[in-house]
């Protein structure tokens, strides 16, 4: 899940589930980029985000 602005500043949202626990990471976005490693589907999040607009 991608929630950004109209800078395409906000967070993408990943949860990671295994059988006994779920771990959710939430990644700062500033003007569509991250200083983090982003996944192909965290990739696709922002892009989905980008175009909704």
């Amino acid at each position: 899940l991608a929630i950004l602005d109209d800078r395409d500043t906000g967070v993408v949202i990943t949860g990671l589930h295994t059988r006994d626990r779920t771990r959710v990471y939430m990644k700062d976005i500033r003007v569509g980029k991250s200083n983090f490693e982003l996944s192909a589907e965290e990739k696709k999040a922002i892009l989905s985000a980008q175009k909704s607009k």
